[in-house]
């Protein structure tokens, strides 16, 4: 995987193309039609990150969250039966935080759930990166600000958007997303790491075939590694 390019001393307004307009559109379509669909069943999701900021190119992800991870074995049973799924992926990215599998509908379509309840800071980096839900998700005019990877805030305008570094400015930045500026802090120190170093690697990356048990596998994980037994024991406690 590439290193993430950090964006530093940049401010710009960029305005959007007809074509840009379009392959948003398309891409949140996408999105509100599986938005909506888990809804019919009582979830919450979510569409995160450039589809919900506006900030896309062709081959951006349409990636929906699922903040409840009592709702996974439901969101596996739902998702296998009505759309089949390419691959699922067990991902925990330290040995401290929440485990999330990732459902794989097409090459760009994921949906994301938590096996564990997620922590405060770990619900607030969505609001960090942009999240969108419906009724608004359906019109592409509807965006929301946020941070991309390249350390970038995103404030969405009537023609584009605005976009600037966030480094020395993580104090404005917290106030604009609603989020602690520890939040802020936290992103960008990964995220320069992840520039200087490339990706360093997660404690836990298991793919798994779309008809084994994602239920099963997590249990036997919770099992064998003690430190997948203390985040579940930690996370059911609070």
């Amino acid at each position: 995987m590439p290193r993430t390019r950090i964006a530093r001393n940049i401010e710009r307004e960029v305005t959007y193309s007809d074509e840009h307009w379009r392959v948003l559109a398309a891409k949140r379509r996408k999105g509100v039609y599986i938005l909506k669909f888990l809804s019919r069943y009582g979830f919450k999701p979510f569409i995160f990150g450039s589809v919900a900021r506006g900030d896309i190119h062709r081959k951006s992800d349409v990636e929906i969250i699922v903040l409840d991870s009592k709702a996974l074995p439901y969101i596996e049973l739902l998702l296998l039966s009505n759309f089949g799924l390419e691959e699922k992926t067990i991902i925990m990215a330290t040995p401290r935080t929440a485990i999330k599998v990732y459902f794989y509908i097409d090459p760009e379509l994921t949906v994301v759930v938590p096996a564990v309840p997620l922590s405060y800071d770990e619900y607030e980096f969505y609001k960090f990166g942009g999240k969108i839900e419906l009724p608004e998700a359906e019109n592409p005019r509807n965006r929301v600000p946020g941070v991309n990877k390249n350390l970038c805030l995103i404030l969405p305008t009537e023609r584009g958007h605005i976009e600037f570094s966030i480094i020395g400015r993580e104090h404005e930045v917290s106030r604009i997303l609603g989020v602690r500026i520890s939040i802020v802090n936290e992103r960008k120190h990964m995220l320069l790491r992840r520039d200087q170093l490339g990706r360093t690697g997660v404690y836990l990356e298991l793919h798994l075939d779309p008809d084994e048990s994602t239920m099963r596998k997590l249990m036997e994980l919770r099992d064998t590694d003690p430190a997948i037994r203390r985040l579940y024991r930690e996370r059911e406690a609070n």
